[in-house]
């Protein structure tokens, strides 16, 4: 919160929650430039969007922007279930839903699960391009890794 007197939910670490990073920049080219990322990183969840031009030069184009993020948790989303990541800051389950908009105009959404065990690691991902030139049928993938003695 930006309320003068609000708590500090912090507790006094330098970590904050909210990142904003705007930023204008000119290449050699003669491009100038200018993008925004804001991000959120919660003990469950990371959250990231962004913004970006080429507003002068020979590399304007439309604007490009993303938005997507993490969400994890453990095995039971049921209140009260047994923590078995004995407090560990790494949960095993994620899911990463995620939106873009490519300099080509391609709209493309994809989504990536995973889970991470002792003796095990597994994704699997799905995508598309859903609108612009380079639309297509979607892409998937889902595998892991195994480890035993």
């Amino acid at each position: 919160s930006l309320q003068p007197g609000a708590p500090d939910i912090n507790n006094g670490k330098k970590q904050q929650p909210w990142k904003v990073s705007p930023n204008i920049n000119r290449d050699g080219a003669g491009n100038v430039r200018t993008d925004i990322e804001v991000q959120n990183h919660g003990k469950d969840h990371d959250f990231n969007a962004g913004w970006g031009k080429v507003d002068r030069g020979p590399g304007k184009a439309k604007p490009t922007w993303h938005a997507g993020g993490t969400i994890r948790w453990r095995r039971s989303l049921q209140p009260g279930a047994p923590d078995i990541n004995n407090d560990k800051k790494q949960q095993p389950w994620e899911v990463s839903p995620n939106i873009n908009r490519d300099g080509a105009g391609n709209v493309r959404t994809d989504i990536e699960v995973q889970n991470h065990g002792k003796d095990h690691d597994f994704n699997a991902g799905w995508g598309k391009v859903v609108r612009g030139p380079g639309k297509a049928k979607p892409t998937w993938h889902a595998g892991g890794t195994i480890r035993w003695r």
